[in-house]
């Protein structure tokens, strides 16, 4: 085969593929037929290089046929070899378990010899605790209050010609004909050049409804179905670290399928990424929901989103404190993302961790007032399934982090140390 492995990332990202070689030199086909792609070609291959223009369709194909495997394997061990301390494989360590098992024997052992006495102790505990947690967020609300608006025009004077590519990715999974459509549309509206767009909608392989649905739309050509190879977990950081593989974009974003970004929100990122410097990895937008009033259920996710959002995340980004990211609209610079093995596939809040895994790296994240709006859920089961599986993902980040106590404090310091465990 004239494929080598190791130039998989050329391959996806400059949409270009080896197809022959013979001896005058290489046949090389290419979804980009631009000038840069063909310096690219002639640099890499030769100048008797021979080029055929193909679809990405075909690029992609090929692509995964080949090293599909690969790939599968990759998503999901790629942060466990790297860095297994970083990792939810494996929820509870050995330490870990023998810790928990003493503490609840000491304090069952509490409570048989002084059950009194021992639950004064666990209620004064509690209450510590609680209140400590109502005053470190009493205090980001008020600084949050302190931050200036930003000015909602401040995209205007950017050069659309000097924009880079944007890779948007958009994982979904059994999703409505409705849904699909009114996305579409939503990205379609983005007031970014559109040639310069590389949305992914990232689907199940054994998904064929969705799948189906999609190529119902006849959408343009900067749309592309990534298929995720059924394998274990089936989760939304494995499927976003999938498509990452063929994201040819400078900076990546995630949206959910129900998202409905504001039309600026690619600009402004870019602009805040060029105004900061490049310990700058990651940009959150707010978000909130654009069917609040639809029940009490639905106002309280208003309430609950508005205040995290404007308030509360805004606030430690001023004062630099570990952010843990929201499920979406991140918007990240993709060299970032590769170097971090981005997102954790057995986390189900792999935001929340990918967050806390940046920052103790040296890397920030900041905030800023664009919005994209959501579909709140708007039924109690629905609610508990949802809120249980951010608790767990809490519960995961927490536990990962913890670890090696002493090692978080030294990359945290003092301050996030204790900020930490009061948000987290």
């Amino acid at each position: 085969s004239v494929l080598d492995a190791e130039d998989r990332e050329v391959y996806a990202g400059s949409m270009v593929l080896p197809i022959k070689r013979s001896s005058v030199g290489y046949t090389v086909a290419t979804a980009d037929p631009c000038h840069q792609v063909f310096e690219l070609i002639r640099k890499k291959w030769g100048q008797q290089t021979q080029i055929v223009v193909t679809s990405k369709f075909d690029i992609f194909w090929t692509l995964q046929s080949v090293y599909d495997e690969d790939y599968s394997r990759e998503i999901v061990t790629e942060l466990y070899d790297k860095d297994p301390e970083m990792s939810a494989l494996t929820t509870f360590t050995r330490s870990q378990q023998t810790l928990l098992v003493i503490f609840f024997v000491t304090l069952g052992l509490l409570f048989y010899l002084n059950f009194q006495s021992a639950a004064v102790v666990v209620n004064v505990v509690v209450t510590l605790a609680v209140t400590g947690v109502l005053l470190f967020k009493f205090l980001l609300s008020i600084v949050g209050l302190t931050i200036p608006p930003v000015r909602r025009n401040a995209t205007a004077e950017l050069d659309e010609s000097s924009l880079p590519l944007y890779t948007i990715l958009v994982p979904m999974y059994r999703e409505s004909s409705i849904t699909i459509t009114n996305l579409a549309k939503n990205l379609q509206q983005l007031d970014y050049p559109l040639h310069k767009l590389d949305i992914k909608m990232v689907v199940e392989a054994d998904d064929d409804e969705t799948i189906e649905i999609i190529k119902s739309l006849q959408l343009p050509a900067f749309f592309e179905i990534v298929r995720v190879p059924p394998s274990e977990p089936r989760t939304k950081p494995k499927a976003c670290n999938y498509a990452l593989k063929f994201s040819r974009g400078e900076f990546v974003v995630i949206y959910d399928a129900e998202d409905k970004p504001e039309p600026g929100q690619l600009k402004l990122a870019i602009k805040t990424f060029r105004e900061s410097n490049d310990k700058l990895a990651c940009i959150q937008c707010a978000l909130n929901y654009y069917n609040s009033r639809e029940n009490w259920l639905t106002r309280m996710f208003t309430m609950e989103y508005t205040f995290w959002f404007d308030l509360m995340l805004p606030a430690m980004s001023r004062l630099r404190i570990p952010i843990p990211l929201g499920g979406t609209s991140n918007h990240f610079r993709t060299d970032f993302l590769n170097q971090m093995v981005a997102w954790d596939p057995y986390n189900v809040t792999e935001d929340a961790d990918l967050g806390i895994r940046m920052n103790r790296l040296g890397y920030e994240s900041k905030v800023i007032a664009s919005t994209t709006w959501e579909e709140a859920t708007s039924r109690v089961i629905s609610w508990i399934k949802q809120r249980t599986r951010w608790l767990k993902g809490y519960m995961q980040t927490c536990l990962v982090h913890l670890r090696r106590p002493l090692i978080l404090y030294r990359d945290f310091g003092a301050v996030d140390f204790i900020a930490y465990p009061l948000f987290i």
